[in-house]
Protein backbone atom coordinates (compact mmCIF):
# COMPACT_ATOMS: atom_id res chain seq x y z
CA UNK A 1 0.00 0.00 0.00
CA UNK A 2 0.93 3.34 -1.37
CA UNK A 3 0.40 6.63 0.21
CA UNK A 4 1.52 8.39 -2.70
CA UNK A 5 -1.06 10.97 -4.48
CA UNK A 6 -3.14 10.45 -7.79
CA UNK A 7 -0.80 11.57 -10.66
CA UNK A 8 -2.73 13.93 -12.23
CA UNK A 9 -1.39 15.30 -15.45
CA UNK A 10 -2.23 19.22 -14.80
CA UNK A 11 -0.22 21.17 -12.87
CA UNK A 12 -2.47 23.01 -9.83
CA UNK A 13 -0.95 26.18 -10.23
CA UNK A 14 -2.75 26.33 -13.41
CA UNK A 15 -5.73 26.23 -11.95
CA UNK A 16 -4.92 29.58 -10.02
CA UNK A 17 -4.96 33.14 -12.05
CA UNK A 18 -2.26 34.27 -13.44
CA UNK A 19 -2.65 37.63 -11.71
CA UNK A 20 -4.76 38.36 -8.52
CA UNK A 21 -7.19 41.11 -8.55
CA UNK A 22 -7.94 42.43 -5.02
CA UNK A 23 -10.80 44.15 -5.49
CA UNK A 24 -13.08 41.39 -6.66
CA UNK A 25 -12.35 39.69 -3.69
CA UNK A 26 -11.98 42.33 -0.92
CA UNK A 27 -14.40 44.63 -1.37
CA UNK A 28 -17.34 41.62 -0.41
CA UNK A 29 -15.23 40.86 2.68
CA UNK A 30 -14.94 44.47 3.65
CA UNK A 31 -18.69 45.06 3.19
CA UNK A 32 -19.06 41.98 5.43
CA UNK A 33 -16.82 43.12 8.52
CA UNK A 34 -18.58 47.00 8.36
CA UNK A 35 -22.21 44.90 8.31
CA UNK A 36 -20.93 42.18 11.39
CA UNK A 37 -19.82 45.52 13.20
CA UNK A 38 -15.79 44.77 13.26
CA UNK A 39 -14.66 48.30 12.98
CA UNK A 40 -17.25 49.70 15.65
CA UNK A 41 -15.71 50.97 19.05
CA UNK A 42 -18.08 49.61 22.49
CA UNK A 43 -18.36 52.90 23.97
CA UNK A 44 -19.47 50.46 27.11
CA UNK A 45 -16.99 47.85 27.36
CA UNK A 46 -14.94 47.69 30.73
CA UNK A 47 -12.30 46.59 28.78
CA UNK A 48 -9.33 49.20 28.67
CA UNK A 49 -8.56 51.21 25.63
CA UNK A 50 -5.73 50.78 23.41
CA UNK A 51 -4.03 52.09 20.03
CA UNK A 52 -1.60 50.69 17.64
CA UNK A 53 0.98 53.46 16.04
CA UNK A 54 2.39 52.67 13.11
CA UNK A 55 5.41 54.18 11.45
CA UNK A 56 5.47 56.13 8.45
CA UNK A 57 6.27 54.67 5.26
CA UNK A 58 9.99 53.82 4.24
CA UNK A 59 10.86 56.10 0.93
CA UNK A 60 13.68 53.65 0.36
CA UNK A 61 16.28 56.89 1.07
CA UNK A 62 16.51 57.12 4.38
CA UNK A 63 16.73 60.37 6.77
CA UNK A 64 18.65 62.26 4.81
CA UNK A 65 18.07 65.05 1.88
Amino acid sequence: MTSAAPDNSRNRADALPKSWNPGEVEAEMYERWVAAGYFVADPGSAKPGYSIVLPPPSTGRGWTT
